[in-house]
């Protein structure tokens, strides 16, 4: 492993319960194991027993994460490799636990300086769902870098804010429970890397920002 990178450790509050995201730690290595470890996965921690159960599984790098309560509805932001970013609809109602396809599955793509071996044995499918894995409600080709992902109160019900690392953007996209897939509809540039974005109470956003390290209010209006 090179570090605490691809870690994930977004958290948010669900129900009497915790969620955590747990990426790979850039350890290509981990599809040996990974069924049998916490690494890739997406965490319950229940608030009273202090006990874990695993939520999804086969993630990359999960930074951003939204629960909405009204809707029970679960959507998480999520680094992949080379031109593989993904918005996945975290599913709570299947019989077993929903595998997200990472490392075998991947819109992505090698950045070159993987082992031979490693490239023999993850990413070998783009296609997810034909292969076993749920297939991500949006990918973004070329990557973004995503990160937090909040609602979009000012446009609609199904609109939401992702933002952007990579593009210095925050990234506008509409998504209903009932649908496969959905749609990006707006991009607003801000220059800067966005590593933050909390939706406050007056309807306005605070976000933290990469390049100055600063923060910044943003009014949708």
């Amino acid at each position: 492993r090179e570090g605490p990178a691809q870690a994930g450790g977004r958290m948010i509050k669900y129900k009497d319960s915790l969620l955590l995201t747990v990426g790979d730690y850039k350890d290509l290595t981990l599809y040996k194991t990974v069924e049998n470890r916490l690494f890739c996965k997406i965490l319950s921690i229940n608030l009273k027993t202090k006990k874990h159960k695993i939520l999804s599984k086969g993630h990359r790098n999960p930074q951003g994460l939204l629960y909405i309560e009204e809707e029970d509805l679960i959507i998480s932001s999520e680094h992949g490799p080379k031109g593989g970013d993904e918005i996945n609809r975290i599913l709570t109602d299947t019989k077993e636990i929903p595998h997200y396809g990472w490392p075998i599955a991947s819109h992505g793509n090698f950045y070159g300086s993987e082992s031979t071996e490693i490239r023999k044995q993850i990413m070998k499918f783009k296609n997810h769902e034909d292969n076993g894995y749920v297939e991500p409600i949006l990918i973004f080709e070329p990557a973004i870098g995503p990160s937090e992902i909040v609602k979009a109160e000012y446009k609609s019900n199904k609109s939401f804010l992702v933002a952007s690392l990579r593009e210095k953007s925050l990234f506008e996209f509409e998504y209903s429970k009932n649908e496969k897939e959905a749609k990006v509809t707006d991009e607003v540039y801000l220059g800067e890397r966005i590593r933050d974005i909390k939706l406050m109470e007056n309807g306005e956003y605070f976000l933290i920002l990469g390049n100055t390290g600063s923060f910044a209010i943003l009014n949708p209006l």
